[in-house]
This record gives C-alpha cells, structure tokens and sequence, in this order.
C-alpha cells in the first residue's frame, strides 16, 4: 500500500529501474461507464493487465490481473489477487 502514498517513496519510472518479473500478457487495463451508462469512479489505485472497471467505484486499491468490478461496486482500500470479481453493487473494504 506504499505505492499509493503521496509522495511515494518508491519511484517506478524511474528509467534505472529494472523491475524483472513474469506477467501473463493480457489485455490493457480499462476503466468504463456500466451497462447503464453509470460513470466509474477511479482514484490512487494501481491496475494490473486485463482488469475492467465497469461502472464502480475503486479508491485506495491495487488490483491485480484479469479483476472485474461491475456497475455499482465499491473497492476501498484493498488489495484484490488475480482473476478476482466483485459484482453488482457488492462492497470490499478493508
């Protein structure tokens, strides 16, 4: 959770930096309005690949590849692993 303090301590674009590690490749993370055109809400979070937001609300939150958060969704202050779905109008808060 370091890594969405501000300022963060660590500096990962930092060009020196060499961050080895095996990712599966995937789709581009996204962030979209739901099926009902509801707007998402996206604050200092961190996206693997392939996860969607769709219409929820994510602050505070690392996610990791391949998470879905439906329309209505809330994510606080969480960290999600892989593969992970949090459906409508559900809440994860830690």
């Amino acid at each position: 959770m370091d890594l969405l303090k501000t300022p963060c301590p660590f500096d990962l674009y930092h060009c020196s930096w060499l961050i080895l590690t095996v990712e599966e490749q995937g789709s581009p993370a996204r962030v979209v309005a739901g099926p009902s055109g509801r707007r998402p809400d996206f604050r200092n979070s961190v996206l693997s690949s392939g996860t969607v937001i769709a219409g929820g609300k994510v602050a505070s939150s690392i996610l990791g590849w391949n998470v879905r958060v439906e329309e209505g969704a809330v994510v606080t202050r969480s960290i999600l692993g892989n593969r992970v779905a949090v459906g409508r109008i559900a809440s994860v808060r830690n």
